[in-house]
């Protein structure tokens, strides 16, 4: 079957563009009276080039926004700790997910909205999954609603990427939170700014390997890759653009997603196709272990013994189903 590679909508409030890799969607442009669009979603400088097939499809087409079942990688640290290691398989599933790395076909769409459909190999636990995507009608808003339907009753890690770019000036905001905790482990030596292991109560004050970090203003110089996850979190995000003048709001339902993951990349990945030149920010909504092994977000671990779920409960031939929104806001 031969799919669309990507599809656009436009709308009173501005335009979007989802691509069938991945079922990923950027850019976003959302329009307002002030003339110049506002477009605050990355998409990697080699997304509309042909990689080698070796390179996982999220990759590949990296870019925007996009959801994740299972949400996890297919590798440990090698130097994470002990507690977390004794839990640790290898897998040879695909990072994120099939969904985060195939092709999703596009169904007959309601001018107002674009639906995509996913199917998943047959022994996947998810039969098929689906994503409508709905802007507001009366504003600059954009709505992804995700289904997936089981084929039996699992526990699974879920999450969405937000891949936004990193600009001069941005300040992030997050909602509340209980706690936050550093990545346990290495990911890149040199530009890991982070403590691994740390613990916080506030973005301001994170524990660095030279005392603490304000990672509400990123704007350090020279390489980055970091990553942070926010625990109990009220499912509400927002970054502000001082030289915009504008203010993205990104909401979830933290029934569902009660963490927020943090990414941060900024020409600290060498490998083929990084190659020092991504930079983006990622707030990643979740019910998972960091980006561990989907094995270990859906088993007990660390962040289970702390009451933090890092999983969601999927029972067979019942669908899943949530949402996370967008809006642009003038400030």
């Amino acid at each position: 079957m031969q799919h669309a590679a990507s599809k656009t909508l436009a709308w009173s409030h501005g335009s979007f563009t989802t691509s069938a890799l991945g079922g990923m969607t950027a850019p976003v442009e959302f329009h307002s009276s002030r003339g110049k669009p506002f477009s605050p979603l990355a998409e990697a400088p080699w997304a509309a080039a042909s990689l080698p097939q070796a390179i996982p499809g999220h990759i590949r087409g990296l870019r925007g926004v996009f959801p994740c079942l299972p949400f996890g990688i297919s590798a440990m640290p090698q130097d994470a700790p002990l507690e977390w290691r004794v839990l640790e398989t290898k897998n040879d599933n695909a990072m994120h997910g099939d969904g985060a790395n195939g092709m999703w076909r596009f169904d007959d769409a309601q001018p107002e909205s674009l639906r995509l459909v996913f199917e998943h190999a047959d022994v996947d636990a998810i039969a098929m999954s689906s994503q409508t995507i709905t802007p507001a009608p009366d504003r600059p808003a954009i709505s992804f609603s995700y289904s997936a339907m089981p084929r039996y009753s699992v526990r699974l890690p879920f999450g969405f990427h937000v891949m936004l770019k990193w600009e001069d000036g941005m300040q992030l905001r997050p909602g509340l939170f209980t706690h936050g905790l550093c990545y346990p482990g290495t990911l890149q030596p040199g530009p890991m700014m982070t403590a691994p292991e740390g613990s916080f109560k506030s973005l301001e004050t994170v524990p660095s390997r030279a005392g603490t970090l304000d990672m509400t203003r990123p704007d350090w110089p020279g390489p980055a890759e970091d990553v942070v996850m926010l625990c109990g979190a009220a499912g509400r995000f927002s970054v502000l653009y001082p030289n915009q003048r504008r203010r993205l709001d990104i909401r979830w339902d933290a029934a569902i997603m009660p963490s927020c993951l943090l990414w941060f990349s900024r020409f600290g990945l060498t490998e083929e196709p990084w190659n020092r030149r991504y930079t983006a920010i990622g707030i990643e909504p979740i019910a998972a272990a960091f980006d561990f092994l989907p094995e270990v977000s859906a088993c007990q671990n660390p962040l289970t013994e702390m009451g933090v779920a890092t999983s969601i409960s999927l029972s067979k031939d019942i669908a899943f189903s949530t949402t996370l929104h967008l809006e642009a806001l003038a400030t």
